[in-house]
């Protein structure tokens, strides 16, 4: 709930359960387990789910486009296995040159480049019409 003047209402605040209290129901099951492990093992859990949800994502993305505009699907279609080829290759190349480096500046490097090569693409080409 949100007041008038934006500000989160304070009880909503004090109703949110703190991390130990979530967690509780595995450290019963597992008292020898470590938080850092319990932590880990709801990341991968929670990774997995939200993966399985957005898995048909791209699907029906396509679906809807081409309904929308059927004389475009060739266009459509190509920026669809564009997007698919970026999420593949970039986040491995940011993963690679951030070990290179030693910082996350090597992420940032590559999302420079990305951006410039967006840039590039939308002022430098020129089409014809």
């Amino acid at each position: 709930m949100r007041r008038e003047d934006g500000e989160m209402d304070k009880a909503m605040l004090r109703n949110i359960p703190k991390v130990d209290e979530l967690l509780a129901p595995t450290h019963a099951l597992c008292p020898d387990a470590s938080a850092a492990a319990v932590t880990a093992a709801v990341r991968r859990t929670l990774d997995a789910l939200r993966e399985s949800v957005l898995s048909g994502v791209f699907s029906l993305l396509f679906s809807m486009a081409i309904q929308a505009q059927p004389r475009k699907a060739n266009e459509i279609s190509g920026l669809m296995v564009t997007g698919i080829f970026g999420g593949a290759v970039i986040p491995p190349l940011m993963g690679y040159c951030t070990d290179l480096i030693g910082t996350q500046v090597g992420s940032l490097v590559v999302i420079l480049g990305c951006l410039l090569y967006l840039l590039y693409c939308s002022v430098g080409i020129k089409t014809e019409r």
